[in-house]
């Protein structure tokens, strides 16, 4: 199933392919944000946008209307930017509690049946501890499907899922094992193959490097994080992102 065509609107940064699966939410959170142009055309195709906390103000700021609204609203511009949408669900909680933003409205969109979520945002912030704590959720049962921050586009594939992408020769790429294991991966395309490895949690993929016109990663045991660096192309209005020899319009 080409989630390019079915979930995110023709964006090269996502064509890949993935059995059985399809971005159904997005979740807009605090922290560096992801570049506007991709967070609106990846929300105009799924049926439910959330925000958790300052998520809010770029979800007002690009004109979209949430579904699902949550978090302590402790750094949101202004508190009362939730009464714009009545329609949605509204989730306040307190600021001392078990879990970050992130994490509730991750669970919150997973109890209303919305199991593969994108987070946008969550950049750098001068908070790495809050970038840890995003990380994490990766590494849980259930993981989101794929997060967008300012800086990079990251993908779970799944046990049984394959990744399968075009890109230019000389494209960056890292892969991270995620979740308890064990691993056990394939590519054709890379520089350094994934297979023929005993990888483990220590391990990892970084900047290997795309040699071939498309790239494929099929997971036969575990989870793995795809990640693929970009720079948003400024001359151009933030419309464009490019990596190295690697450009794409959004």
């Amino acid at each position: 199933m080409n989630l390019s065509r079915n979930a995110i609107c023709g964006i090269e940064a996502f064509r890949c392919t993935i059995r059985d699966t399809v971005i159904d939410s997005v979740l807009l959170i605090g922290g560096g944000r992801a570049p506007d142009s991709l967070v609106r055309r990846v929300a105009g195709t799924v049926p439910c946008i959330a925000t958790a906390d300052s998520g809010l103000d770029h979800a007002v700021e690009l004109g979209l209307a949430p579904g699902l609204i949550c978090g302590d609203m402790d750094s949101v511009s202004n508190s009362s930017l939730s009464r714009r949408y009545p329609s949605a669900r509204i989730h306040r909680f307190d600021r001392e509690k078990d879990e970050t933003d992130t994490e509730i409205g991750l669970r919150l969109l997973r109890e209303s049946g919305f199991v593969n979520p994108v987070l946008f945002g969550g950049g750098a912030s001068g908070r790495p501890d809050h970038y840890f704590g995003i990380l994490w959720t990766f590494e849980r049962a259930i993981a989101p499907r794929g997060w967008i921050d300012s800086d990079a586009e990251m993908l779970v594939v799944e046990k049984g899922e394959q990744f399968d992408v075009q890109n230019d020769p000389g494209t960056i790429i890292s892969c991270f094992p995620v979740g308890p294991g064990p691993f056990s991966f394939a590519s054709d395309g890379l520089r350094w193959p994934l297979h023929g490895l005993q990888w483990t949690r220590e391990m990892n993929g970084m900047s290997n490097v795309i040699d071939k016109p498309r790239l494929t990663i099929a997971v036969t045991a575990g989870r793995i994080l795809v990640v693929r660096p970009f720079v948003v192309d400024t001359e151009r209005n933030g419309t464009e992102l490019a990596n190295g020899t690697w450009r794409v319009t959004a």
